[in-house]
């Protein structure tokens, strides 16, 4: 089974939304249709999106699941338990972000402030994730350890 590939998907995206837009030029399509193929376009880039997300899962689990225990050195496992710290402070640096541009933008159109808060949303779960799988690394990586050492 083959993958799609984003720059094929990016540019089919392209293209899609060139048309949608010379159409709505020309007067070929009116408001109307033009906000009724935005949604369809929105569904459909999810509904790829979304499967290219699931094969990455797969492909992620499989990766995790080859990953030896105890494979990390003390030296990279310092450096991760860093890095999980970073991410521990970028995430409460963001949810601060989130509530200071909300009191910011009080009394603000709603549209742009709910893409504000989508997107700070967004890089907070991909950081907890990120989080997650690095202490999930690295207690396979002391239990790999303790069994070795026993």
């Amino acid at each position: 089974m083959t993958r799609p590939s984003l720059p094929i998907q990016l540019t089919c995206s392209l293209g899609v939304l060139f048309v949608i837009a010379f159409a709505f030029a020309k007067h070929a399509i009116s408001s109307r249709e033009l906000g009724l193929c935005f949604v369809l376009y929105i569904v459909g880039l999810s509904i790829v999106n979304v499967y290219r997300l699931r094969l990455r899962r797969s492909d992620m689990k499989k990766t995790m699941d080859e990953v030896p225990k105890g494979a990390l050195s003390d030296e990279e496992s310092l450096k991760l338990a860093k890095s999980i710290r970073r991410l521990q402070i970028a995430v409460v640096v963001l949810q601060l972000l989130l509530i200071n541009g909300i009191v910011q933008t009080r009394g603000a159109p709603l549209a742009p402030r709910l893409a504000g808060v989508t997107i700070n949303l967004c890089f907070t779960f991909c950081f907890l994730a990120l989080i997650r799988r690095a202490r999930r690394v690295l207690k396979s990586n002391t239990e790999g350890r303790n069994i070795a050492g026993t």
